[in-house]
């Protein structure tokens, strides 16, 4: 789900009054003193004579004294500016109606049109993950689970597409969604609803090869366990059988018994996965032949062969006849497939004796594969790889060339032996003529 933001609120600004100082003046009043600080006296008119006011002009009120007038402050003057008059006070901006909630996308959706959506973009997704492209994988699930949030195909492929990228904590984080949403997908002591059934397995499957990508042995063992696991949701998921074989092959653990008695190896599980191409479990004839469909599987059961013959107490011989007879059938049905040549190199360096070929013929084939192994996986191959190589190639030859100076030796020691008897017989057959001429005498 895409998380909604409330944008209900709305800010105002006020605008911004300046306001000016007002200055005001200072006002001084002049008062003149008398020297020595004493007030002076009137003095009374002279006899005989008064003093009358004279009378107010006929129009205007008479004023009765009033007190002198203010002097004008020196400091202040008509430059001082008046004080400004407030502007008055702004209307309040009007409210913008508050938008509705923003919905998930997908709730907008009638039930006919997200059933249109989800299967649309399952088939995408379906079809980018047989392409292996991660990019719409992710984005077609992603749009799923808009829509449905529990769908749990689009979460594995979700988690599947996050894989591919090498996003292995994104992926495994999807996955334990998965199984909170789904509760189904981690059942193991009971088979789930059959719709879900390839799905869990899926989930096990994309697990394990989360934690087969690692380094580190703990985490083979934990990918070993969720193969395992995808095999008893889905018996016939030849992939699982394919990875947990190759872990077994790495293991040297070609055919052997459990602590219950139970069989299991790499020999069984690439029988297993031939038997599901095939289309039916494979019969005597199919193992002798090594009958196969895929360059894959048939390069997988012949190393699986090749290991059980060095077990004890394994028919040598017929297994690396039968190995033989894989890794060959792996190139007839994909010359460029390199590990069929690398396998089929490997097993004449080590295969000595093999049965119906000497010991030149081994080595010179061993070294003819393996180069062959070298050349078409090109420049890809890594370094340390193409150092062990070279080195299993050097062995082929530095064998060989010893291998050849004995057969070179013994061939002349038996060219020696042959012409040191022709010289017997011939010294011998000398005498008889000389004895014969001899008694005719």
């Amino acid at each position: 789900m895409i998380s909604s933001i409330d944008r209900s609120g709305t800010s105002r600004v006020g605008s911004l009054m300046r306001r000016l100082r007002s200055w005001t003046g200072i006002v001084s009043l002049a008062a003149v003193a008398a020297c020595g600080g004493g007030s002076k006296q009137v003095k009374a008119p002279p006899a005989g004579v008064t003093y009358e006011k004279p009378p107010a002009e006929p129009d205007q009120p008479v004023i009765p004294d009033q007190p002198p007038p203010k002097q004008p402050d020196p400091v202040a003057t008509n430059d001082t500016p008046p004080e400004p008059e407030k502007p008055p006070p702004e209307p309040p901006a009007p409210e913008r109606p508050k938008p509705p909630p923003p919905k998930p996308p997908g709730e907008d959706l009638t039930p006919e049109q997200k059933r249109d959506l989800v299967d649309k973009n399952l088939a995408a997704a379906r079809d980018a993950t047989r392409r292996e492209d991660s990019d719409t994988m992710i984005a077609d699930a992603l749009t799923v689970l808009d829509a449905d949030q529990a769908n749990a195909e689009a979460m594995i492929t979700l988690a599947h597409g996050y894989f591919l990228k090498k996003w292995d904590d994104k992926a495994e984080g999807v996955l334990d969604e998965a199984k909170n949403r789904v509760p189904e997908l981690a059942v193991t002591d009971r088979q789930p609803a059959p719709e879900l059934r390839k799905l869990a397995a899926k989930r096990w499957m994309i697990l394990a090869l989360i934690y087969d990508r690692s380094t580190r042995d703990k985490h083979e063992i934990v990918a070993l366990e969720d193969y395992s696991r995808a095999i008893k949701d889905d018996p016939d998921y030849a992939k699982a059988y394919t990875n947990r074989g190759t872990i077994y092959l790495a293991r040297k653990a070609y055919l052997a018994k459990d602590g219950n008695g139970e069989p299991f190896g790499a020999l069984l599980d690439f029988e297993k996965v031939n038997g599901l191409e095939l289309k039916h479990e494979m019969s005597d004839n199919d193992r002798a032949s090594c009958g196969c469909v895929s360059a894959n599987t048939c390069t997988g059961l012949g190393a699986a062969y090749r290991g059980h013959s060095t077990d004890s107490g394994q028919p040598r011989d017929e297994l690396l006849q039968r190995a033989e007879r894989c890794f060959k059938n792996a190139m007839t049905r994909d010359a460029n497939y390199a590990e069929a040549y690398y396998d089929m190199g490997l097993l004449y360096l080590d295969g000595d004796p093999f049965p119906g070929m000497d010991k030149l013929k081994r080595l010179s084939q061993a070294r003819v594969y393996l180069q062959q192994y070298k050349t078409k996986v090109g420049p890809n191959i890594k370094q340390k790889e193409s150092d062990l190589l070279d080195s299993y190639i050097a062995t082929a030859q530095k064998q060989y060339d010893v291998e050849q100076k004995i057969q070179d030796n013994k061939k002349k020691i038996k060219e020696q032996q042959e012409k040191q008897k022709a010289q017997e017989e011939k010294d011998k057959a000398k005498d008889a003529g000389k004895d014969a001429g001899g008694g005719g005498k």
